[in-house]
């Protein structure tokens, strides 16, 4: 579970970024 957050955090940085 945790290996899927981690891989959307990033995603959702660019997308807000």
């Amino acid at each position: 579970m945790w290996y899927t957050v981690s891989n959307e955090i990033p995603m959702f940085c660019s997308k807000t970024n």
